[in-house]
């Protein structure tokens, strides 16, 4: 588990306006794996007005290695869009940091294939 910047609850209390990114997914490290219903998560958190990241959470493996890489986008102020102008590290469960679909908050299902 890696988890830096807001929680859900910390962005209330902020009172701050919050989408909620997410996504549920079978790395590809897991794919010779037979149990198909083991997922990684990955949930990034933004402030609607300013679109700049405040908050992520993940469970997953290499957890610490991808929190690293958000708390520095969080440190530095980044946008999700300029988080999403940027190359996904393919093949890494990173990769699902870019161009992150699925809003918690509208009630997105966060299950891709």
């Amino acid at each position: 588990y890696g988890s830096v910047g807001w929680s859900e609850e910390e962005a209330q209390w902020h009172k701050r306006k919050i989408a909620v990114w997410h996504v549920a997914f079978k790395p590809v490290e897991w794919a010779p794996q037979l149990n198909q219903e083991r997922r990684a998560y990955l949930k990034m958190l933004v402030d609607v007005e300013s679109d700049q990241i405040v908050g992520f959470h993940c469970l997953c493996p290499h957890a610490g290695e991808i929190t690293q890489i958000m708390a520095t986008v969080i440190a530095q102020g980044l946008t999700k869009a300029e988080l999403d102008a940027t190359l996904p590290l393919h093949p890494t469960i990173a990769e699902k940091l870019v161009g992150m679909d699925r809003r918690k908050d509208l009630g997105d299902d966060p299950n891709v294939s």
